[in-house]
């Protein structure tokens, strides 16, 4: 799955011809699955900037498996580098930047999720977060509930991050390389995956990627058939670009984080 983030003012103009594309349909929410709630508890909410980008995305995961949309955890995710970097003033003195990806703007966030719910309801995009949501969950936790090899490229990835916070980098530094390892140890868009002879932290992770590529492609063919290339292109953009976005925001929470815990220490 080629994941490229796109500007999300493009798909405005193309909303018109999806509420003629697509029929309506009504959908009853299913009931949050027990599994998730270590990581993202409803009922007491978001837990502050973690220190693990394990933990991180496994708290995105369960977010977005309960509310079908990426708004609570994009609303937190303001409200919580707002927090920290009232914290690095008192604490310093001195202004503080911020870590929110550069593009991430109140106005372009206001957009991503004006956006997100004028699609959501013609392209079921709720179900589509929630199935995003569990096949993340199960693809770093995997079967017997012990990790899988996703949580290495975690690791990995986290540790590039902090040292590169130590030297001083532009927030969001690196992701780029993530996305690009993510696919490559996953396996997304690769032919032939037959799943013989891996190992189960490897078989576990790249299964569930397989079904989230399956997803996004069967989604992907319905709009294809339903509009012109053009508006079909901008349209698939916009709903990777939709969780490129929240998976940006979750590795600037770990970098907050992380920032909070040097605070404090």
């Amino acid at each position: 799955m080629k994941l490229v983030h796109k500007s999300l003012t493009a798909c405005g103009l193309t909303i018109c011809a999806l509420l003629i594309a697509f029929s309506p349909a009504t959908q009853a929410q299913n009931s949050a699955p027990a599994e998730y709630l270590p990581y993202y508890n409803p009922a007491t909410g978001f837990k502050p900037a973690q220190t693990s980008l394990t933990q991180v995305f496994l708290q995105v995961a369960g977010s977005l498996e309960h509310h079908g949309s990426p708004e609570p955890y994009i609303r937190h995710m303001q409200a919580e580098h707002k927090r920290v970097s009232a914290l690095y003033e008192q604490k310093t003195g001195k202004p503080h930047k911020g870590r929110m990806p550069a593009h991430m703007t109140n106005e372009y966030l206001g957009q991503f999720l004006a956006n997100w719910n004028s699609l959501s309801p013609k392209l079921k995009l709720d179900e589509l977060a929630r199935e995003v949501g569990r096949c993340s969950r199960e693809g770093i936790r995997g079967t017997r509930n012990t990790g899988t090899i996703a949580i290495e490229v975690f690791n990995e990835h986290q540790d590039r991050l902090m040292e590169g916070m130590k030297a001083g980098t532009s927030p969001g530094a690196d992701f780029e390389r993530f996305r690009a390892e993510v696919k490559d140890r996953l396996e997304f868009n690769k032919p032939g995956v037959t799943l013989v002879g891996y190992d189960t932290a490897r078989r576990d992770a790249v299964s569930y990627a397989l079904i989230l590529e399956g997803r996004f492609n069967k989604l992907f063919a319905k709009i294809d058939a339903a509009l012109p290339a053009t508006q079909a292109a901008q349209i698939k953009d916009a709903v990777l670009g939709f969780f490129i976005d929240t998976a940006r925001l979750a590795q600037s929470e770990f970098e907050i984080g992380i920032l909070e815990f040097s605070l404090k220490n």
